[in-house]
């Protein structure tokens, strides 16, 4: 029974890269709620759980022309919200 709710977990969560052949990428860079996966900065809208430097993700859309897109890590089986920033680095500290 375990291993059949393992795989509809993993079904579930790595469905849309399937479903829209997606690419992994990596994140770069965590700082408070701003990230940088690939080359790419974002928001986190909400709470993201598990998401560590270094794990890989796919997104439910373009991340390139996206507004808002989910990302699913497919190192740890978890979801996160964010917001798609135009800027290239993170925020500079504040003082």
């Amino acid at each position: 029974m375990r291993i059949l709710i393992l795989s509809l977990l993993i079904t579930f969560l790595t469905l849309p890269a399937i479903a829209q052949n997606q690419v992994e990428y990596p994140v770069v860079k965590i700082k408070g709620e701003y990230m940088i996966i690939g080359q790419k900065p974002y928001k986190v809208i909400g709470a993201c759980e598990s998401f560590e430097e270094g794990d890989s993700v796919t997104f439910t859309a373009d991340p390139i022309t996206c507004e808002q897109v989910t990302a699913f890590n497919v190192t740890r089986l978890t979801k996160c919200e964010l917001e798609c920033l135009e800027n290239l680095e993170l925020p500079p500290d504040p003082e």
